[in-house]
């Protein structure tokens, strides 16, 4: 879903944008990028860092051929989406 038909959908169900949260772009492709950690926290204890997961396909879970990135991004340097500021820390196979 992207964000104009997100907010066709809530506007169909009674809410307006300015009634949502606010919402900003943290990363940006051509990579595609995702939180989805069992047991981690999204957020380190200061809200600076952002930790997740770029990869380079979509709507599929991982197979044993792909590769999976797992970094931070650092939201006190990189305070719009205009460069991706993502710290590298690990790639490996995803299996």
């Amino acid at each position: 879903m992207n964000r104009r038909s997100f907010l066709a959908a809530s506007a169909a169900a009674g809410l307006r944008a300015e009634d949502l949260p606010p919402v900003r772009q943290i990363t940006r492709g051509p990579k595609f990028h995702w939180f989805g950690y069992y047991d981690k926290l999204q957020f380190d204890p200061s809200n600076r860092y952002v930790l997740g997961m770029e990869v380079d396909f979509e709507h599929r879970s991982p197979t044993p051929g792909d590769t999976i990135r797992i970094g931070m991004v650092d939201l006190k340097d990189n305070p719009s989406h205009r460069s991706r500021q993502e710290l590298p820390r690990s790639r490996g196979p995803a299996h």
